[in-house]
């Protein structure tokens, strides 16, 4: 079992004495599950504010309405983005205020992890487990994920995923609850939104249910392989790929089918759909990453959460649901 798997299952302790363990690169699971949102806060040190200041060219002139956000704490960048007068950053502390208003709403919920990357700053609050297969070690961890940033492309967005612990697999797909660009009207938006934070729960039990009716549903390892190689080609047809393309797809294709058979947790649901969908998951959670990450489990996690990886495994999870 993995070391963050083994974290997921202390006990909760309300304890202001969090200390952050490093998991990939800017991700860190808090030393204890924690409800103490200020203590949280102080840990991550996201307790500082955010500034735009103005951009100057390099003989020292400024440029017109141009903005970038500065850190007040200690007067360093977030992420160098260059925006206009209309930009709006989210305050940490909104964030957090938003997560607060999640945990009133239920009791059950905790903070798991905090991530800073680059420009960007988020937490994850733990809902729950549950298996749909009945099996214990096939346990699925219901995340609601919490983040903004502050170069002008990443809004203040909330989303909602699924971790399998026992291989370490995410599910984020495309579901978001909100997502809100931070401009001018954005913290009036913010605010607006806290009247529908009571259907997050809606929200994670609606994709709880699709995951459980596929379970269900037979798909055989040879209709899995082909459903497989679909997803990928998007409507092309394999004839039309070069030589180099079709080889990479059928390796792809062969990576798939390794990981349906002899993956981490291949044998819960074998046979069903939900066996192609934790075999895609794990697909998409550890086989590909992008080479420009700074390291290979930094990429494997922002590819999942916010990257291609999430818009296929979010394809291929609609497909296995509806098809």
């Amino acid at each position: 079992m993995s070391q963050f798997a083994q974290l997921l299952q202390q006990p909760i302790n309300t304890t202001p004495l969090i200390t952050l363990d490093p998991q990939m690169g800017g991700v860190f699971a808090l030393s204890e599950h924690s409800r103490d949102l200020d203590a949280v806060q102080s840990a991550a040190n996201h307790n500082f504010r955010v500034k735009m200041a103005p951009v100057y060219v390099v003989d020292g002139r400024e440029i017109p309405d141009k903005y970038t956000a500065i850190n007040t704490s200690d007067g360093s960048f977030l992420g160098g983005g260059v925006v206009s007068n209309i930009y709006t950053p989210c305050q940490p502390d909104t964030l957090y205020g938003l997560a607060q208003h999640l945990l009133d709403l239920d009791q059950s919920m905790t903070v798991t992890d905090i991530f800073t990357l680059e420009s960007m700053i988020g937490l994850q609050i733990n809902k729950g487990e549950w298996s749909p297969t009945g099996e214990y070690q096939d346990r699925l961890l219901d995340n609601i994920l919490l983040l903004t940033g502050f170069d002008g492309r990443t809004s203040t967005a909330m989303r909602t995923s699924s971790f399998r612990p026992f291989c370490s697999n995410q599910y984020s797909g495309t579901r978001k609850v909100f997502n809100i660009r931070n401009t001018t009207n954005a913290p009036l938006k913010i605010e607006q939104v806290k009247s529908y934070l009571s259907n997050v729960n809606a929200e994670i039990d609606k994709t709880n249910s699709e995951i459980q009716s596929l379970v269900g549903k037979a798909m055989d390892s040879g209709q899995a392989s082909r459903w497989f190689t679909d997803l990928l080609l998007k409507g092309q047809s394999i004839d039309d790929l070069s030589k180099r393309a079709a080889t990479n797809l059928h390796n792809n294709v062969d990576e798939f089918d390794r990981l349906l058979h002899k993956g981490a947790g291949c044998e819960a649901g074998e046979g069903t759909r939900y066996a192609a969908f934790n075999a895609l998951t794990n697909y998409c959670t550890h086989s590909h990453a992008p080479a420009n990450a700074p390291t290979e489990s930094t990429a494997q996690w922002r590819s999942t959460t916010f990257g291609a990886m999430s818009v296929l495994s979010g394809a291929g999870f609609d497909q296995l649901v509806n098809k």
